[in-house]
């Protein structure tokens, strides 16, 4: 037996077959300004979509259906339902929950007309959220309507910010005071949301989680901006790093810094300290891997770059693994040794760098593992991307008859190995 479907439902799901239908068709033939005006009509009707459903939401809200469901709150309903994130769905319920309020008339037609998206209207909710305790009712109506305006125009993000301004406008004689409670309670509510941690992401890294307080991320940005700065060319090319990836690297610099200059408290009574567990075999053949105290296994190519400055501590072990001897502790290139690397070197040694000594690493041109001696003519000093560059790839380093670092291109790039040097520090000598 047919069962008869409310106009409105037959509406929405007869734009839904005709979208499904038109998405079967190609669109290699049309023309630049027809792809134009398709993103621009899907644009608008994502709006109208997206206004249909938190109407949806608010007469839900209206009913107590989310409740009813047995949901802890309308975000935990809708995150189910709706298969959202935790901040979609909390976003969606905020706003939801205004347009079912007696204020949410202007928000909801600026919705259904396609005039407000949905990521604009929950910044515009929180903007109002967090009005001046005098705003009166049609001061928080004309701030609404502003909103609304200048979503023609703006983000959700920078509406956040016009919103600052709005009520100062407004109402100016509250503005100032409210300002300092908002700031006051942002902080507060930021200082207790800080945190860091650091989670394996199966393939090979850990994923960084975290949140800081301004105050406190401006001075972690202000420390890691001179070390993201963006590499000179080189003869390995430009740099080719993203923004996010060399403020990675500058983090790390930062923390082989801290440990380098050894001044920092004591863990457990002794220096902090990376420590991996491996055998000489595994570093002179490359073969099998290298393990962190925490169990984390690292390849063999790695902890050789590891170890051009490392402490080692020889530990002699029976066949069950049980150490017998530990020796005394060790460290590569000595001050006395990096100091006279870096008088020659004057930086990153590879050609076109001009890393100074600090973001620098002495590095074996032979290999501990395979005999070489720590000493100044077994040594070069390198910046960590080109430190890993000759550990990983075909670049070569030797030392010329006057005593100076060449370098040795790969044959990719140079099929007949011409020596290259460092000429960017040169000024340094005048």
């Amino acid at each position: 037996m047919m069962t008869d479907v409310h106009p409105v439902v037959a509406a929405v799901r007869g734009a839904h077959t005709g979208l499904v239908a038109s998405c079967e068709s190609p669109l290699w033939s049309l023309t630049d300004a027809e792809l134009e005006a398709l993103d621009a009509e899907t644009t608008a009707l994502l709006a109208a979509v997206t206004g249909r459903r938190v109407g949806v939401h608010a007469e839900m809200l209206s009913r107590s259906m989310m409740t009813r469901s047995g949901a802890a709150s309308p975000a935990a309903f809708l995150r189910g339902r709706d298969r959202l994130t935790g901040s979609a769905a909390n976003r969606d319920a905020r706003v939801a929950t205004f347009v079912a309020g007696s204020d949410g008339d202007p928000l909801r037609a600026g919705l259904w007309s396609g005039a407000v998206n949905v990521d604009q209207a929950g910044a515009i909710v929180a903007v109002l959220k967090h009005a001046p305790a005098s705003a009166t009712a049609p001061v928080r109506r004309s701030a609404l309507d502003k909103l609304i305006d200048f979503a023609a125009d703006y983000d959700a993000d920078t509406l956040r910010r016009l919103g600052v301004a709005i009520w100062a406008t407004l109402d100016p004689d509250a503005a100032d005071a409210d300002e300092e409670r908002r700031l006051v309670a942002q902080e507060r509510r930021a200082q207790c949301r800080r945190g860091l941690i650091g989670s394996p992401d199966g393939d090979g890294g850990v994923r960084i989680h975290g949140n800081l307080p301004n105050a406190d991320w401006s001075v972690v940005n202000t420390a890691l901006s001179p070390l993201a700065a963006p590499r000179p060319a080189a003869a390995d090319g430009p740099d080719s790093r993203t923004g996010a990836q060399r403020n990675a690297d500058a983090l790390v610099e930062l923390a082989r810094r801290a440990l380098i200059a050894a001044d920092l408290p004591d863990d457990g009574g002794e220096p902090p300290q990376v420590v991996f567990t491996t055998t000489i075999n595994a570093l002179r053949d490359g073969d099998g891997h290298v393990r962190l105290d925490d169990g984390t296994r690292l390849s063999t190519f790695t902890a050789r770059r590891i170890m051009c400055e490392a402490v080692l501590i020889q530990v002699l072990l029976d066949k069950a693994g049980v150490p017998l001897s530990v020796g005394r502790r060790e460290r590569l290139f000595r001050r006395a040794i990096r100091r006279a690397i870096v008088l020659r070197d004057r930086g990153c040694a590879f050609p076109g760098c001009d890393r100074p000594p600090a973001w620098c690493q002495a590095h074996h041109i032979i290999p501990w593992y395979e005999g070489g001696v720590t000493s100044l003519d077994n040594g070069v000093l390198l910046c960590g991307h080109h430190h890993r560059l000759i550990h990983h790839s075909l670049w070569e380093v030797c030392l010329a008859r006057d005593g100076h670092p060449d370098f040795l291109p790969p044959p990719w790039i140079d099929p007949d190995r011409v020596p290259l040097r460092n000429h960017a520090h040169d000024a340094l000598l005048n």
